[in-house]
């Protein structure tokens, strides 16, 4: 098979065609092909060490992250086409998919199919981790099994990151969706990308790991280039202008707080207004009868504060 560039430009669009399933053109990412290759050299490890028939490990290695994220992507796929999403084009990557969904644009739908890779690879991870613990598979069954379960916690708890090409990058805009409205929850989802960046580039710093500096360093970039576009009101992970589409279902929780207050804040300055435009008529009607003099100390310093707020007002305008 040849290499093919797919939606996008340079080194890091290169993809290897895998074919046509279920009507979905599927690709294998460089990326996938460098995690296949470290597959198959912690397996070599394991022949080694034990040599015989350890070394039929080799093919296992190479398919356990191939297998690992095509259950991810088909989880993800299943979900969507049983939404009434579509779906033409997926291709695996290191850490999860790309998948070029038409999905409802509604937060059960995003937050549904975003979850649905995670929670199998979850499954995975765990049912892996839970077959060492409760059997005894011998050393070549262990190591098989360890693969398993460190392949599907990377690919679980990584896509749980607002970072662009992970899955929390839809998941959590969804889960945001309702409480702040569509460009709140996308403008959050950017910040939290951020801090999602920062912490695992910290994290590569304590543990002194230059792979995950490095790692950070592009998801950081990743969000810079998501914040650019959500800046100039296009949101790139959900392929909607964040400008206009906050309106399509509604404001969330926290913009129908913000209104009603600032509606009750309105009705409050109107209502000091009406009860300073009747004292100042009352006042104004008795110096006309009896004249300024009349007037007490407590009325002239109110006649002076209606006059000041008056001014404030006419400057303010």
């Amino acid at each position: 098979m040849t290499l093919e560039r797919v939606e996008g430009h340079g080194f890091w669009s290169w993809a290897m065609p895998l074919g046509r399933f279920a009507g979905i053109r599927f690709f294998l990412h460089w990326t996938a092909i460098v995690i296949v290759l470290f597959g198959l050299s912690a397996m070599a490890k394991v022949a080694f060490e034990h040599g015989g028939l350890a070394w039929l490990l080799l093919p296992v290695g190479m398919a356990i992250p191939l297998l690992s994220l095509a259950f991810h992507a088909l989880a993800h796929i299943g979900i969507a086409r049983a939404i009434g999403g579509g779906i033409s084009e997926c291709q695996l990557w290191c850490l999860g998919e790309r998948c070029d969904y038409q999905l409802p644009l509604r937060p059960a739908p995003q937050i549904a199919v975003a979850a649905a890779g995670p929670i199998a690879s979850l499954i995975i991870w765990l049912g892996a981790a839970f077959w060492i613990h409760q059997s005894a598979p011998g050393p070549i069954g262990i190591a098989v099994l360890n693969q398993i379960e460190y392949t599907n916690f990377l690919l679980f708890f990584f896509n749980l990151f607002t970072i662009p090409f992970f899955d929390g990058a839809r998941m959590w805009r969804g889960v945001l969706w309702p409480f702040l409205g569509l460009r709140q929850a996308v403008v959050a989802c950017v910040w939290m990308g951020y801090a999602a960046g920062l912490i695992l580039g910290l994290y590569g710093i304590y543990t002194e790991s230059f792979m995950m500096v490095m790692f950070a360093a592009g998801g950081i970039l990743a969000v810079a280039l998501e914040h650019r576009a959500v800046r100039e009101g296009y949101d790139p992970t959900l392929e909607v202008e964040t400008a206009f589409a906050g309106g399509r279902n509604g404001s969330g929780w926290w913009s129908k707080w913000r209104a009603e207050r600032e509606r009750m804040a309105q009705e409050r300055v109107a209502r000091l207004e009406a009860q300073e435009r009747e004292l100042l008529d009352r006042l104004l009607a008795k110096v006309s009868e009896h004249g300024l003099p009349s007037l007490t100390a407590k009325e002239r310093a109110q006649l002076q504060a209606i006059s000041k707020h008056q001014r404030e007002r006419e400057t303010s305008s």
